[in-house]
């Protein structure tokens, strides 16, 4: 997957309700745009990524 930088944006509601999705575990809803498949993907790759290199789990629970 290529990393683009350079200029950002907010993202989009399905976008965020995706990246939610990876960070919990969940499902991709098929219903959610192409731009929100490339954030759960990437997401869920750089978890992966983290998780071979022995990096502490993200922690997503609410105080």
């Amino acid at each position: 997957m290529k990393v683009t930088t350079g200029h950002s944006r907010s993202l989009t509601y399905d976008e965020k309700k995706a990246a939610e999705a990876a960070f919990r575990g969940s499902q991709f809803d098929p219903s959610w745009s192409d731009g929100a498949m490339k954030v759960y993907e990437g997401l869920r790759l750089a978890m992966a990524q983290r998780k071979r290199q022995g990096v502490a789990a993200f922690d997503v629970s609410r105080n």
